[in-house]
């Protein structure tokens, strides 16, 4: 559990993803630099709300992956 300013809350995630291949991936925010990532298949990985954003296959291969937004 993490805490928050005016007390102990759980933080719960805005979406979840599961590659179900292998990706190369780059995530260009609006107004911000690009970054690169490699995932495997079989990773997961949950992360809070983020800024719009372009997520762009950098690989010859296909990218395949569940994205989970929890409302």
């Amino acid at each position: 559990m993490e805490t928050r300013p005016e007390g102990p809350s759980p933080l719960a995630p805005d979406s979840a993803s599961y590659f179900l291949t292998n990706c190369s991936i780059r995530n260009q925010p609006d107004g911000a630099p690009p970054t690169e990532a490699n995932r495997t298949a079989g990773a997961a990985f949950v992360q809070p709300p983020i800024a719009s954003h372009t997520i762009k296959n950098i690989d010859s291969t296909e990218c395949r992956l569940i994205v989970f937004e929890l409302k």
